[in-house]
């Protein structure tokens, strides 16, 4: 018998849908600030900027068509809709309409050369221990490093390569972008990254990265330079199996964006810190986290303020079916006294919150 008329390209689109995955979550939040700031904000946060309300965060939504052999070609697609979207929007986007495409790029699997994967279009940083995502963190708010020493995205290629060194696979990692959170190049050069990351041993992580390349709008020449480091320790097994273990250290700095010389020079701008992360799984539903770190930004290069930061937060987290739920306090310190705002706009070094977290993902 003859073949039914597109029965080939039904076959192949069915094929094509079977290798989609789609996941994704909604969160919700609620912030308390015992300062109780005239203006309901919290100071110097990322996404729990607003005190004294219940808040919708974000529902993002992540399609994929995953590769798994030489020769594939897929793609990522994730999107946030929510005010978390209006703070990870890039330049060159609208950054005022609670919608962003965190990351959109084709993902190609080299065939030829083994393991070798390319990334072209939007992708999410390789820099920090913290990520946009609520469910893969482990506190409710995010910490300085994650919302003033390194970016959110990058617009480019990324090329991932691994290479075995004294019996680990260490992945080695490289492109050029438009820089930090940049959709459209903002000047006359690139950006460029490099990195590792490996598991020295069975229940050790380590990744350092290294980008570099000019961020001023319609300035090829002043350099921003951004290296980052992340370690991790999981025991897995004797009197520590329930707890988990990470460092981040965070170093930038960015030419001529510091203070006037009295020659009228403007000097290098630098920032560094370092934040410290502590998990212990009680069971498989309940679990508490510890984050304590310091953030120095000597030349008001990322925060706008010349101050040094610290901060500590302690989150007990309740999980269930595909729900989690999250209680954190958090404490906030900087040596400048004005940064923080009280009760009928009195300034403060410190400010001190509390903050429930509802996240259903799928």
């Amino acid at each position: 018998p003859p073949p039914v008329l597109g029965a080939r390209a039904e076959g192949t689109a069915v094929d094509a849908l079977s290798n989609l995955e789609l996941s994704g979550y909604v969160e919700t939040q609620y912030s308390y600030n015992f300062l109780r700031p005239a203006t309901r904000t919290n100071g110097l946060r990322i996404f729990d900027t607003r005190a004294r309300t219940f808040r919708f965060h974000n529902f993002e939504m992540a399609l994929s068509r995953p590769v798994a052999n030489p020769g594939d070609t897929g793609f990522k697609v994730v999107t946030n809709m929510g005010p978390d979207a209006n703070v990870i929007a890039s330049g060159g986007t609208g950054s005022a309409d609670e919608f962003d495409v965190q990351q959109g790029y084709v993902e190609h699997l080299v065939e030829g050369v083994e393991g070798l994967r390319l990334k072209f279009g939007k992708f999410a940083t390789l820099h920090g221990a913290e990520v946009i995502e609520g469910p893969a963190n482990d506190q409710v708010s995010r910490s300085f490093l994650f919302g003033y020493a390194i970016p959110f995205t990058h617009t480019g290629v990324r090329a991932a390569y691994p290479v075995a060194l004294a019996g680990r696979e260490v992945t080695l990692v490289a492109g050029v972008n438009n820089g930090w959170d940049n959709l459209q190049e903002n000047n006359d050069d690139h950006a460029i990254e490099t990195g590792a990351s490996l598991a020295p041993t069975e229940t050790t992580t380590l990744s350092v990265v290294w980008m570099g390349g000019p961020e001023k709008a319609n300035n090829s020449r002043d350099q921003r330079r951004l290296a980052d480091l992340v370690a991790g320790w999981n025991p897995n097994a004797g009197a520590l199996a329930p707890f988990a273990f990470k460092v981040n250290y965070d170093y930038g700095s960015e030419e001529h964006s510091g203070s006037t010389r009295a020659d009228g020079t403007v000097r290098d701008a630098k920032w560094d810190g370092v934040a410290g992360y502590v998990r212990y799984d009680i069971d498989e539903r309940f679990a508490v986290s510890v984050r304590g770190e310091l953030f120095d930004d000597d030349d008001a290069a990322r925060t706008g303020t010349k101050q040094n930061l610290r901060e500590s937060s302690w989150t007990g987290e309740y999980r269930v079916g595909s729900a989690i739920f999250r209680l954190e306090y958090r404490a906030d310190d900087s040596n400048v006294h004005t940064v923080f705002r009280g009760h009928g706009n009195d300034t403060a070094g410190h400010q001190s919150t509390v903050g429930l977290q509802c996240i259903a993902t799928f």
